[in-house]
């Protein structure tokens, strides 16, 4: 049966081959062209293509990786396999190659041509090492014994060839044909050699003697083809005849080595013959089983050194992966329609969307432009391929990704399948102290504004880390935030640390949300540290208010009246009154009919761009003509990147206008914007905070805030960045609090438990007056929990895990107080927003196992006098988050209180007993509000002074 047809071909095909693995299929056909095929398929996986002229032969090489063809050109061609690549051009004889052939070991191949000759090349240098000349017609055909020390020849001068390849000599001519000699080949052994010629007959020839054992009649015309079966046993040829004919071929060789004795009858020697065969094929078989193994034997080193050499190729892929740095080639023209630039970048022609608002400055600066992306080597370990390419604008920053946009999790990463006999030294990597910074430092990521994301990754270990890659990755992806989401490390040796810092924009349509980033690593060998986890708040943006605050004219004549034919100048101010920064703004008059600008006056204006508060003056200089009327009615008209408007402007023609002399400005001083006040319209605690008359010049505050923890299985505290930034301003204006003397500087560092003890028992005095007269005041929003084994309470730092509190990694309760009533100072106001009950402010199990009735806090604050106490919840209760106020529940209501609501008595004086009264108001305090948002009680617990003035409004 006919298995399958291959068809893809354009002219008569020549000749075919199989690979050794019998898994593809080689063509050579009129077309000029090879063909690749898949034998299981079908499909024609490559069409070689570099021929002029008809291709002849074509022949795979022993391990399959190269193919080889002679052609109607003259020449033949060595091709790779998997690329398709012409290697090289076998160039040398002077009329067509018939024929060509791989020698078994493949450094070598021979071609046969119409110019009487074969020749043996070189494969590794494409050099002509002999030419066979004794023929005296066309060589039709080629082939190498299995040792490669014999080549055979078929040629149109009716004979065959045997030659030494070594010496290029001829050993011996095999005739018998009678016509041309069309193919020729060996057998497996090599022992024997087959012909097949235009004389319409197969031949049979012992090598060693040259003496034709049998010739094989049947065929009706031309045997253009013949092959050996692969045991050895059985001669195919095929014919013009339109058929293939399968020849035994084993009586043959017997008979023919085996001659009738004198002294031997017919029966006898038939039955000598006939044993003497089954033994041969005997023979046969067990070398053919033999090579079959040998066969298997080399095919199995081949595999494993492909599959070496394809470690080895895939390891230096992988530690080739690199960030990359490219330059610009040129920039084309612009489009300001399609806000498309065609840019070069690597010989290759990119089309790059470029907001007009930014393109100009772009153009100007292109030669200063940085290309960052990826790179990593090809398989050929030359040349790189690059991806994940952005643009950065040189001005503004802004990024533009192009290209091939790809994940790079496991580009370095070892895959699950690959095995290694290396021995290795494993690293120990931590990744710890992630950081987020922005440039104007208000704890917020702003909108249109640029931070940065920092973390370090520490190698403990004895070995060195490879391949060390970073992620960055939103836990709740938010298309108005673009950030880096991977760097590349490379090696980390070790009792090495590196510092790795990730890239984050928010654009103008970003939200006021809690933000949520992990950052994990991989290495190269599956030494991956246990990821972290950072928070942070981003800010909606801020528009500008761009306001006409007045205007005013001079004439030449001084009398500020507008005479038709007159220059008049009009001068604009304009005031920014919003809390945004206006961006790329442009203001332009518009004259109504019989207006005219006079010769050099601006006609507009531009600033890239108006801070708030600024003013800017715009001054036009105008004429009128006798037709203008009464009344000039003119506009300055205003875009800016998210506002559009139009400021009208009325002028009496013949009657004096105010001068510019008398311009008053009526604009408002506009407050500082307080970034922590902007949910006023919903958050009260947030909006008109009091501003106290009285300042405490020696007053010193700690506000600790740990609302994110390094663990990401530790649950974060909802709202402790909001606690700790509101109280921060009301330490400032309500409680007088010095802003240098409210620590830390930086809000956003991280409190863990070094840092915290840190502050309270070596930064702290520091601040502290000498002579005791400083007022004291700490607050802390975080995690509490149990030690497990014993009950006792610890506050839970950033770096600690609440299930595994110790001395060393958490700050034991009783240690924080003590540490504090130490200090010198006339008063010690605590303020905790925690609670030790082994749970989260939503209710969640926090620590595993935890008894809270195990928790009860020894009072050591009371030893020291002039300490005051607020705790947020009793021991055995969950200190409760208000997620309709944003902020921690006990805090919410200790803000309020000292807003004035705990101010009974109306005296503009509010004291901790008045506070406590406040927050533990059964019917519409703590108590209340916990039991009907969370359905569980809280009551806050309050120890000290409770006379003590915690704040004066009045």
């Amino acid at each position: 049966n006919c298995l399958r047809t291959f068809s893809g071909h354009s002219g008569w095909v020549n000749s075919v081959a199989f690979s050794a693995d019998g898994r593809y299929a080689l063509s050579g056909s009129w077309d000029n062209t090879l063909k690749l095929w898949d034998i299981q398929n079908g499909n024609c996986l490559r069409t070689f293509s570099g021929h002029s002229d008809i291709v002849f032969s074509v022949a795979f090489s022993p391990d399959g990786g190269y193919a080889l063809s002679g052609s109607n050109d003259k020449t033949s061609k060595l091709w790779d396999i998997n690329s398709g690549i012409q290697i090289r051009t076998f160039s040398g004889h002077s009329s067509k190659v018939n024929s060509v052939a791989f020698s078994p070991d493949g450094r070598y191949a021979l071609s046969g041509s119409g110019d009487k000759t074969l020749k043996l090349w070189d494969i590794q240098t494409g050099n002509c090492l002999r030419t066979f000349r004794e023929h005296r017609k066309r060589v039709s055909s080629v082939a190498f014994s299995p040792d490669r020390r014999y080549a055979l020849s078929g040629s149109w001068d009716n004979n065959l060839k045997l030659w030494d390849i070594n010496s290029g000599k001829e050993i011996r001519a095999f005739r018998g044909h009678s016509k041309s000699v069309e193919s020729v080949a060996f057998s497996p052994d090599g022992r024997y050699a087959l012909s097949g010629s235009e004389d319409k007959t197969l031949k049979l020839w012992d090598i060693q003697t040259g003496k034709c054992l049998r010739t094989f009649s049947g065929h009706g015309a031309n045997i253009l083809s013949v092959a050996f079966s692969p045991d050895g046993r059985y001669a195919l040829s095929g014919s013009d005849d339109n058929t293939l004919k399968l020849w035994d071929i084993t009586y043959a060789i017997v008979k023919g080595e085996n001659p009738k004795t004198e002294f031997e009858t017919a029966d006898e020697y038939k039955q000598r013959i006939a044993s003497l065969k089954k033994e041969y094929i005997t023979k046969l078989e067990l070398e053919y089983q033999q090579r079959l193994q040998e066969q298997q034997r080399k095919e199995q080193e081949k595999q494993l050194t492909e599959q070496k050499k394809e470690q080895e190729t895939q390891d230096k892929i992988r530690q080739s992966l690199s960030e990359a740095s490219l330059q610009i080639e040129q920039v084309g023209n612009y489009n300001a329609d399609t806000e498309i630039y065609p840019i070069t970048i690597n010989n290759n022609t990119q089309n790059i969307k470029i907001p007009r608002s930014e393109a100009r400055a772009f153009k100007e600066n292109w030669q200063t432009v940085q290309v960052k992306g990826m790179k990593q080597l090809k398989r050929d370990l030359i040349n790189y391929e690059y991806f994940n390419l952005t643009i950065i604008h040189p001005i503004t920053g802004s990024q533009y990704p192009f290209g091939e946009q790809r994940s790079i999790e496991g580009l370095a990463q070892i895959p699950a399948a690959a095995t290694t006999t290396k021995a290795i030294t494993p690293p120990a990597l931590t990744l710890k102290n992630m950081k987020f910074s922005e440039p104007n430092n208000n704890g917020f990521l702003d909108a249109e504004e640029k931070g940065k994301i920092s973390v370090e990754i520490a190698n403990s270990g004895q070995g060195s880390a490879f391949g060390v890659i970073l992620e960055l990755k939103n836990e709740v992806e938010d298309p108005s935030l673009t950030y880096s989401k991977n760097r590349i490390v490379g090696e980390i040796p070790p009792g090495q640390t590196k510092t790795v810092d990730f890239d984050i924009e928010a654009n103008k349509n970003i939200q006021r949300l809690n933000r949520s980033f992990v950052i994990s690593a991989t290495e190269s060998n599956g030494f991956n540290p246990d990821p972290v986890k950072l928070n942070f708040e981003t800010f909606p943006l801020l528009l500008p208010d761009l306001t006409l605050i007045d205007y005013g004219i001079s004439t030449a004549s001084g009398d500020n009246i507008i005479i038709p034919g007159e220059v008049v100048t009009i001068l604009v101010r304009i005031q920014n009154r919003g809390q945004g920064k206006g961006k790329n703004v442009n203001f332009k008059a518009n004259l109504p009919a019989n207006v005219f600008f006079a010769p050099g006056s601006k006609e507009n204006y531009s600033f890239a761009e108006f801070a708030s508060g600024d003013f800017k003056d715009l001054e036009f200089s105008v004429l009128t003509n006798p037709k203008v009327g009464n009344e000039v009615n003119l506009t300055i008209g205003m875009n800016e990147t998210n506002t559009l408007n139009s400021f009208p402007i009325k002028l009496k023609i013949n009657k004096p206008v105010r001068t510019i002399t008398e311009f008053v400005v009526k604009g408002k001083e506009l407050e500082k914007i307080d970034f922590a006040n902007v949910a006023t319209l919903t958050i009260d605690i947030e909006k008109d905070i009091p501003v106290s008359p009285v300042k405490n010049k020696n007053a010193v505050a700690l506000v600790i805030a740990v609302s994110d923890y390094a663990n990401p299985n530790v649950p974060d505290v909802a709202y402790a960045k909001q606690d700790a930034a509101l109280m921060r301003i009301y330490l400032e204006k309500t409680m007088g609090y010095p802003p240098e003397a409210i620590l830390p500087h930086n809000p956003q560092e991280l409190m863990t438990a070094a840092v915290m003890k840190t502050y309270i028992k070596n930064k702290l005095p520091a601040f502290l007056k000498p002579d005791g007269s400083s007022d004291l005041f700490v607050y802390y929003t975080g995690h509490g929990a149990p030690k497990t084994d014993s009950g006792e309470p610890f506050f839970v730092p950033q770096d600690c895990d609440p299930n595994f509190v110790s001395d060393i990694s958490a700050y034991r309760m009783r240690e924080f107080y003590q540490d504090i009533a130490n200090l010198k100072a006339k008063s010690k106001t605590v303020v905790v927003e925690a609670c030790f009950s082994g749970q989260t402010g939503d209710g969640k199990t926090l620590v595993k196992g935890a008894s809270p009735a195990l928790l009860i806090v020894d009072d050591v604050f009371k030893i020291s006098p002039g300490c005051l106490l607020f705790q947020s919840s009793l021991s055995n209760q969950v200190s409760n988050w208000y997620p309709e106020k944003q902020h921690g529940m006990f805090t919410y209501f200790f803000l309020k209180g000292l807003k004035g609501a705990a101010d009974f008595n109306k005296d503009g004086v509010i004291t901790a007993g008045e506070l406590e009264q406040y927050i533990n108001d059964e019917n519409d305090g703590l108590p209340y509000w916990s039991n009907r948002t969370w359905t569980r009680p809280q009551t806050a617990v309050i120890s000290g002074d409770k006379e003590r003035v915690i704040v004066k409004v009045k």
